[in-house]
């Protein structure tokens, strides 16, 4: 079976991206994923149904995010604008 993602990071980071439609930036889903306490990353985690992901990698660096998003643009699954 050929995986559609390279990680489960990449998968991670495409479901709450998918879930974010575009309303927030790629670093919003970081901040969830990653568990950052400020009010903003919060009601996003309610607001968009992701409270579920809600630090599931607390020690996520902001080099890795990048490199996953990367991968995701690179393999077609996001744009960046």
């Amino acid at each position: 079976m050929i995986s559609m993602f390279h990680s489960y990071m990449d998968a991670l980071a495409f479901h709450c991206l998918s879930r974010l439609k575009e309303e927030r930036t790629v670093y919003s889903a970081l901040h969830i994923i990653s568990g950052k306490k400020t009010s903003q990353t919060i009601q996003d985690c309610h607001l968009f149904g992701l409270s579920a992901f809600f630090r599931t990698s607390p020690h996520l660096t902001r080099e890795a995010f990048d490199s996953c998003i990367s991968r995701l643009a690179e393999s077609g699954y996001i744009s960046m604008k």
